[in-house]
Order: C-alpha cells, then structure tokens, then sequence
C-alpha cells in the first residue's frame, strides 16, 4: 500500500489531536503536515532538463526555487505560485526547527498554524493546476 500527501497531512492532524499531545507528537505533526506539502509541489513543479541544483542546494531549496521560477514565467497561477513560494520557505523553517532544534519548545498554537497554512499552500497548488488546465485547454481551442 501506498501512501499519499495527503495520508501525511492526516496523520499530521491526528497526532495534533491527540491527547495527551506531547512534544514529539507536536513536532511529528508539524514535519507530516510540511512534508504532505513538499510532495504536492515537488509533483507539481517537475523538474525539466537542465534544471540541477545549485551548489549544495538542498532538494526543499531547489523545489522553492522552481516555484518561484514559475511564479516569474508564467500566466498560469502566477499570483498563487509567488504565495506558495513564500509559504513553503517559512513553512521548511518551522519544520527544521521542529526536527532539527530540540531545546525550542513547540506550542500546541504553533502545530495549529502550521496545519492551517499547509492547508491553505494545498490550495494553492489546486489554483494552480485548475488554472494551467484552463490555459491547456484554451490552447487546444486555438
């Protein structure tokens, strides 16, 4: 059996909802909930030929970068692209933060607004690909 973003994003409420939510439940939630997102977009924005890495760019860097790159080409959800980007750079902060930095304690507030902005960067990527479509098949029209 598979899994799905969305398995991950699931998962990731499940373990905010549960009780006693205690810290390692608080920081697996908000790494499920971020990395539900980085496949979305990862998918999303393939890569092309040519498109490598820069220098030790990491692979989350790199998937920011082609989202932003998108964001300055094209007509096709221009607007929701740039907004993606800039969610997903804090969204990979926070969730460095909560694998990487153990002594910062993550509040229960913190898992809630990580999920809703995951939530809402989701949304984004199906702006995005409604509004790719609509340019596909416009283009099929023509």
């Amino acid at each position: 059996m598979s899994c799905t973003p969305e398995d991950l994003l699931t998962l990731a409420e499940a373990l905010a909802d549960s009780e006693p939510c205690g810290e390692a439940q608080r920081r697996c939630a908000i790494s499920r909930a971020y990395y539900s997102l980085f496949h979305v977009v990862d998918k999303l924005f393939e890569k092309i030929n040519g498109d490598a890495r820069v220098g030790g760019e990491s692979s989350h860097a790199h998937t920011i970068r082609r989202v932003r790159s998108y964001s300055m080409v094209s007509d096709a959800g221009r607007e929701s692209a740039a907004r993606l980007a800039k969610a997903m750079v804090r969204l990979k902060d926070e969730r460095n933060q909560a694998d990487y930095h153990l002594d910062e304690k993550i509040e229960m507030r913190d898992v809630q607004d990580v999920i809703q902005r995951v939530r809402y960067a989701h949304s984004l990527c199906v702006d995005i690909e409604r509004r790719r479509q609509v340019v596909a098949a416009n283009q099929r029209l023509n």
